[in-house]
């Protein structure tokens, strides 16, 4: 949601969503996703065997499985291979096939 208030250039405020900006663009390339894409991302966090990755294009995607012998943690660059699109929840569902470049 864009906002602009103020009638004299000395009073004008412009006020803007980040989340509203970005989301329509994220949605789109989320959907242009097909089954077995494969996209560089980067790890944001791990839990309870679930991995969260914000892919390179902007898109956020959850992984349950690793194909690479190494656990990857947070600010790990992986290799995620898209298995299935969440409309939903507006996630990529898939698996990580190998860790790039780990955060140590």
């Amino acid at each position: 949601m864009n906002i602009i208030e103020g009638k004299t250039p000395e009073t004008i405020s412009i006020g803007a969503d980040i989340r509203s900006l970005t989301e329509d663009v994220s949605r789109e390339k989320l959907l242009a996703m097909k089954p077995q894409t494969n996209c560089m991302g980067k790890v944001m966090d791990t839990g309870n065997g679930i991995v969260f990755i914000n892919l390179v294009d902007g898109v956020r995607a959850i992984s349950h499985k690793c194909f690479d012998r190494r656990k990857p943690g947070k600010g790990d660059d992986v290799l995620f291979v898209c298995h299935r699109i969440d409309e939903d929840s507006g996630v990529a569902i898939g698996f990580i096939s190998r860790i790039v470049k780990r955060n140590i």
